[in-house]
């Protein structure tokens, strides 16, 4: 089962929850430190990214993961940005294509044209694309100096 948290909860678990996107940041992101952690809080408290519980089948958390909706700015495209997920447990492919299912279903309702990600892991590349993604695109990343 795949829930999206309330402000108030995300507010109460924020320690568990800052762990785990310490765990998992985006390679972008090159490890959030406390005033970014502070801006990702502030950014599900204002509902411009959401936070997401994922529980198996007896109800016991596997994940936490977090979202954004993203706009591609030449076209005014929106996506669905997976911003990061951190696995508590093993996830099984059940528990992964509910995850994308309600991510579609949300992304849907937000008038978003596709989910996205980033990663440099390739078990995760691998299993996105047994989930239906396309991993053609290459992000070139060349840091300013």
């Amino acid at each position: 089962m795949v829930t999206r948290l309330a402000p108030d909860i995300v507010n109460r678990f924020w320690g568990v929850i800052k762990f785990a996107i310490a765990k998992s940041v985006p390679p972008l992101a090159n490890g959030a430190d406390e005033a970014g952690m502070t801006s990702i809080l502030m950014k599900i408290l204002n509902d411009e990214m959401q936070a997401w519980l994922v529980q198996d089948d007896r109800n016991e958390p596997v994940a936490i993961m977090l979202t954004m909706i993203t706009r591609e700015i030449g076209i005014n495209r929106a996506d669905l940005l997976i911003y990061s997920i951190y696995g508590m447990k093993p996830l099984n492919m059940k528990m992964l294509n509910d995850i994308i299912k309600q991510l579609e279903m949300f992304g849907k309702a937000t008038g978003c044209s596709n989910i996205i990600y980033q990663s440099d892991r390739e078990n995760v590349i691998e299993i996105t694309k047994r989930l239906g993604f396309s991993t053609d695109t290459v992000l070139g990343i060349k840091e300013i100096q």
